[in-house]
């Protein structure tokens, strides 16, 4: 009998762990290289994943499959590295070529610097849309469909440079739609805050894959909590938080770097965002 038990044991260690094997060992990595999956190519309702590499000189797409080799690279230019090589998938495929598009911020003269915004399909080196005015501080783009059209247009906020005293938004029209528009996402996602930089309120938007408890916080460039926002129970999809630039303590922030981090029941993710007044 004791026999016959160890047998089954065996046979279901061998069960339990015959569809858990290694596919694939990487080379190894420099530790100052970034290394990841983001969705490049389109494959009907879905985005094909690719590795990407991202160092202090460039950011590269590879091969299909498991490669380190690069066929797509972007190389940073001065302004750009000044920025902190600050280079993001723009969520969309803006040209038709079904490749996911980028976007690059770059940083110009002093602190305060002013900063400018670039999309580009990496995949034929086109640039998509450049904002690069010496008069203006440009923010991140967002894509959204503000006007119900089935489209996302591309919003991008320009400030007053140097003196931050208002600022404009400007809107483009895009082909983008389709396979972008997700409503329940598979994976938790938390996006740039919009407008950034902002003054006095800006608007946090995040995904979550489930149900969950959802807290959001906010720290000074010190690592001080500001603020906490609880958000309650969240049901799967995409929400919206929005921070007044007021602490706990009710007392309004003044300018400078803050991060706000997003805790749901499994994860937790942290960005930056600039208060300008």
């Amino acid at each position: 009998m004791q026999r016959c038990f160890f047998i089954f044991l065996i046979l279901a260690s061998k069960l339990s762990f015959s569809q858990i094997n290694l596919i694939w060992n990487s080379p190894q990595i420099n530790y100052q290289t970034i290394t990841g999956w983001v969705d490049f190519e389109k494959s009907g309702d879905t985005w094909k994943k690719r590795i990407y590499q991202l160092d202090s000189i460039s950011f590269r797409i590879m091969t299909e499959g498991f490669s380190l080799t690069p066929q797509y690279t972007y190389t940073f230019n001065q302004n750009e590295i000044l920025a902190g090589l600050q280079l993001y998938s723009i969520g969309s495929d803006l040209n038709g070529n079904g490749k996911m598009d980028f976007y690059v911020l770059a940083y110009y003269g002093n602190s305060p610097y002013r900063q400018s915004v670039k999309i580009f399909d990496i995949s034929t080196n086109q640039v998509i849309l450049e904002r690069n005015d010496n008069n203006y501080y440009f923010s991140y783009p967002t894509l959204i469909d503000v006007n119900n059209d089935g489209l996302k247009e591309c919003v991008i906020p320009k400030f007053d440079y140097p003196s931050f005293n208002g600022y404009n938004i400007e809107v483009y029209s895009t082909p983008a739609s389709g396979i972008e528009e997700s409503t329940t996402p598979g994976q938790f996602q938390l996006y740039q805050n919009f407008p950034n930089p902002f003054n006095p309120s800006t608007t946090i938007r995040f995904n979550v894959p489930s149900s969950s408890l959802v807290h959001l916080k906010i720290f000074d460039v010190t690592g001080e909590l500001i603020k906490t926002i609880t958000a309650d129970v969240q049901n799967a999809g995409e929400h919206e938080i929005v921070w007044d630039g007021i602490s706990d303590k009710g007392v309004r922030q003044p300018s400078g770097v803050y991060f706000y981090q997003l805790i749901t029941n499994s994860t937790t993710e942290s960005k930056k965002m600039i208060l300008l007044k």
